[in-house]
C-alpha cells in the first residue's frame, strides 16, 4: 500500500544524490482533494537544481514521475503516489566543462496520511 501524492508533497534524491531545490510544475487536481489539497494524477513534472551527485558538483535536471496508482474518484488516469520515481539525466558542473550523470528522483512523502492505495 502507498499514499496518494498531493499538493505539498516532498521528492528528494535516493543516495548517492543529495540535496536539490525542487519546483513542481504539474497543477494538482482541483476536483480530486485530500484533506483539502489536490492530487496529482498521471504524472507529476518538475524543476531540480543544486542536485549534488558524487563529487561535490551540483547540476539541474527536469523530470516527469508517471503515476503508479489505481484510477480515483472521477478520474481517469492514475494516482502519483509515495515512493514513485524517476531517472533523470543531469548535466554536472565540473570546473571548466559538464559531465553527464544521472539521479534517482522519488516521491519521499507523500503530502498525507489518510489515503492509500495498492
Amino acid at each position: 500500500m502507498a499514499l496518494v501524492a498531493v499538493e505539498g508533497l516532498t521528492l528528494a534524491p535516493l543516495p548517492p544524490a543529495t540535496g536539490g531545490t525542487f519546483q513542481i510544475t504539474s497543477t494538482a487536481s482541483q476536483k480530486v482533494k485530500i484533506d483539502g489539497n489536490g492530487v496529482y494524477f498521471k504524472e507529476l513534472k518538475f524543476n531540480v537544481s543544486g542536485l549534488v551527485v558524487g563529487t561535490p558538483q551540483s547540476g539541474s535536471a527536469t523530470g516527469t514521475i508517471v503515476g503508479t496508482g489505481i484510477h480515483m474518484a472521477d478520474s481517469d488516469q492514475s494516482a502519483v503516489l509515495q515512493g514513485d520515481k524517476i531517472t533523470v539525466s543531469i548535466q554536472v558542473e565540473s570546473g571548466q566543462s559538464t559531465v553527464p550523470a544521472v539521479a534517482v528522483i522519488q516521491v519521499l512523502k507523500a503530502g498525507q496520511n489518510y489515503v492509500d492505495v495498492t
